[in-house]
């Protein structure tokens, strides 16, 4: 059992390393943005907030956004954007 164990935990480690691998070389291609825009009250009309993870060259950077007025920005929830790199 402990063997099995071992042995899946070492696997997914693999995979998990290749994954990370994989995703810095196409950083130097493509930029990807994930994004999560929230707002700051529960009743919605708050200030909005934006979260962005961007994996750029090599880098990661993640990105705090707060709009000090309530029009600006869209609705809430995730977003990703898939671009070249410029």
């Amino acid at each position: 059992m402990m063997y099995r164990l071992r042995r899946l935990v070492r696997a997914m480690s693999l995979l998990l390393s290749l994954g990370v691998v994989a995703l810095w070389i196409r950083s130097y291609w493509i930029e990807d943005r994930l994004g999560l825009q929230t707002y700051t009250s529960i009743s919605a009309k708050g200030h909005p907030r934006n979260y962005d993870l961007i994996v750029q060259r090599g880098r990661m950077s993640l990105v705090l956004t707060r709009y000090e007025y309530f029009g600006y920005g869209g609705e809430p929830g995730w977003t990703w954007i898939a671009e070249p790199v410029e």
